[in-house]
């Protein structure tokens, strides 16, 4: 089907199937979320109890609310993680991400984050687990704890085949902005929590670097900026708090994809 003509199917779709679904379900659970797919597995790195990191995502239901923080999140039926465990002697492992990993958001619908427990790492005998993901992952709401389903089986179907594919082609394959989120990631993930300016300068450098290959001009002057802005504000408003100043940058960045995602939906463009 021709892009534009598909696009125009698309959003009669979703706009007629999320219409009449938000009549009758979107005060029940917040929306679905797509998750980005990354260009390198993103280790999770372990503070204290618990070993975590962030990946960039967004909005897939205009009609259903953004999620509070820490609202919980499971893999959508056709969606899956390549997690990758290494073993104290060196050895890398294949897992299952359901039910070993935690998801939930991060920050409304821009950022989730994905943990496991130390002690689960410890019982398993690994040091280090990392997560890969692929295209079009599609995140659901949590199932409630009374047994009824915060998503319906037929909405999420919908979303899965309809809306994620349309947001990867436009969000996660995007070269500049995407890449750009994709940088500020990095940098946020190396940094422990309250990261200082001090502790980022040589992990801003290494992101440049292994980011070199694949961004280009501008998506590496939108991170360099970000990165500039938040240094500066980190330095003299007196907070130090570099990695949460970059959260919100990164948070910036996904949500102009995402308005030019709903655009286009709604457009059927």
């Amino acid at each position: 089907m021709h892009g534009r003509s598909f696009g125009r199917a698309l959003a009669a779709m979703a706009l007629a199937a999320g219409l009449a679904m938000f009549a009758t379900s979107a005060a029940a659970a917040p929306q679905a979320l797509a998750l980005v797919k990354t260009d390198e597995p993103i280790p999770l790195r372990c503070h204290g109890a618990v070993c975590e990191a962030e990946f960039s995502s967004f909005c897939l239901q205009f009609g259903r609310f953004s999620p509070k923080p820490g609202t919980p999140y499971q893999l959508a039926e056709g969606s899956d993680l390549a997690v990758t465990g290494t073993s104290i002697d060196g050895r890398a492992r294949r897992l299952r991400a359901r039910p070993l990993l935690y998801i939930e958001s991060a920050r409304r619908h821009t950022a989730v984050r994905i943990s496991i427990p130390r002690a689960d790492l410890q019982r398993l005998k690994l040091r280090q687990i990392s997560v890969t993901v692929a295209d079009n992952v599609t995140l659901a709401p949590l199932t409630r704890i009374d047994g009824d389903v915060a998503i319906d089986f037929g909405e999420l179907a919908m979303v899965e085949e309809s809306l994620r594919p349309l947001g990867s082609r436009m969000v996660d394959r995007d070269s500049e902005r995407m890449i750009a989120a994709r940088m500020a990631n990095r940098l946020i993930n190396a940094l422990p929590p309250k990261g200082r300016v001090s502790q980022a300068q040589a992990v801003w450098r290494q992101v440049l670097n292994s980011s070199a290959a694949g961004a280009g001009p501008m998506a590496t002057k939108m991170a360099r900026n970000a990165y500039e802005l938040c240094s500066f504000q980190a330095t003299h408003t007196g907070t130090g708090d570099l990695r949460g100043c970059m959260q919100g940058q990164h948070d910036r960045l996904m949500d102009v994809l995402n308005t030019g995602y709903w655009k286009a939906v709604e457009t059927g463009s």
